[in-house]
């Protein structure tokens, strides 16, 4: 037995040093990578300059395109899905969701569509209306970041970044459209989505529109009962890139929103028996109708080359709008929120190009 497992031995170091480049290779070969460098993910928002999120001296998630995608998120709360410290309160039916940072909400979290101030903040009601298949990324910043941002970011801010064309084009391609449908069954929601987008052949100028159409009805609960929630909502964004000059562009964007629905007066209200019960009155049931513009205009200017450069000028109007109109009566509320503003700033660029 000796024997026979000293030249077992002696055959084994034998084959490597007659080809020792051979275990080289197969040794190279294991640790490279199977398909290219994969990078971290970047935040913008955190520190205004792109950066490594591991690198941000803070807490920060980056939720990215391929992850909304595969929650196949119906509303904002189904992102924040899985995420530490982040949550979206108020229940399940979206017009009474508002997102929260460590126990802060409200006015004391900065929400951002495409940059943009969201300042709409009424009671229950929802904080920012977005169809979830137009966006691209999602940013959460925890933790008091006024020095950037100013008043409204003592919890963090909550950045939301739509889709542009170059999201869907490969190289060398120059337009396309994409159609998506769904279906599920807990509301018998189903939703049909539209998105088409193009470029010019030298790549100069871009453009993306897209049309997103959900109708759902009751909630149906694990426990058997139901939340009365009936939604017709209609979203479309348009957006479109065009290459001034070399680093310098301009980009424009109009998101709109739109949701015609029949649900208790107070959205958040947690009665799922339609009777009186355990909390006590039934609120009152109301023709709800929400809709939200947000159109915007950034120029960028990020010279190639120049790693000191890295500046936008931002102007931007949005307008939220909440009306109800109770279903047995004549009573109606409207509450509106409009905001004009306008942002410049420049940084300096961090971000490394991994070859």
């Amino acid at each position: 037995m000796r024997r026979h497992l000293l030249r077992v031995f002696a055959g084994a170091i034998a084959a490597a040093s007659v080809n020792p480049a051979l275990a080289q290779d197969q040794t190279a070969e294991a640790a490279a990578p199977a398909y290219g460098t994969a990078l971290e993910p970047i935040t913008i928002f955190a520190t205004l300059s792109p950066i490594a999120s591991f690198d941000y001296p803070g807490q920060v998630d980056v939720i990215d395109r391929e992850r909304i995608e595969t929650l196949q998120a119906s509303s904002l709360g189904d992102i924040f899905e899985g995420v530490p410290g982040a949550v979206v309160d108020g229940g399940p039916r979206r017009s009474g969701e508002t997102p929260a940072i460590r126990g802060l909400s409200e006015d004391n979290v900065l929400v951002l569509l495409d940059g943009t101030r969201q300042s709409f903040i009424s009671g229950h009601d929802g904080r920012v209306f977005i169809e979830p298949d137009l966006l691209k990324q999602v940013e959460i910043v925890k933790g008091p970041i006024s020095s950037l941002y100013g008043s409204g970011a003592l919890g963090g801010v909550i950045a939301l970044t739509t889709v542009d064309a170059k999201d869907f084009l490969d190289t060398g391609e120059t337009a396309g459209v994409k159609v998506k449908g769904g279906y599920q069954s807990v509301d018998d929601e189903f939703l049909i989505t539209t998105t088409t987008f193009a470029r010019s052949h030298d790549g100069r100028f871009d453009i993306l529109g897209s049309i997103a159409y959900r109708e759902s009805g009751d909630i149906e609960l694990g426990n058997g009962t139901t939340l009365p929630d009936e939604h017709e909502i209609a979203s479309g964004l348009l957006k479109g890139t065009v290459q001034i000059a070399p680093g310098l562009s301009f980009t424009s964007s109009w998101i709109h929103y739109r949701d015609d629905a029949v649900t208790p007066d107070n959205p958040q209200y947690g009665n799922i028996s339609g009777v009186p019960g355990e909390e006590g009155v039934i609120p009152v049931d109301v023709f709800r109708t929400v809709s939200s513009d947000t159109v915007q205009g950034t120029l960028s200017y990020k010279p190639d080359g120049n790693p000191y450069i890295d500046g936008n000028l931002q102007t931007y109007w949005t307008r939220n709008k909440v009306e109800e109109d109770e279903v047995e009566s004549i009573r109606t509320v409207s509450r509106e929120v409009e905001t004009v503003g306008g942002k410049a700033r420049t940084a300096y660029r961090r971000l490394k190009v991994v070859p």
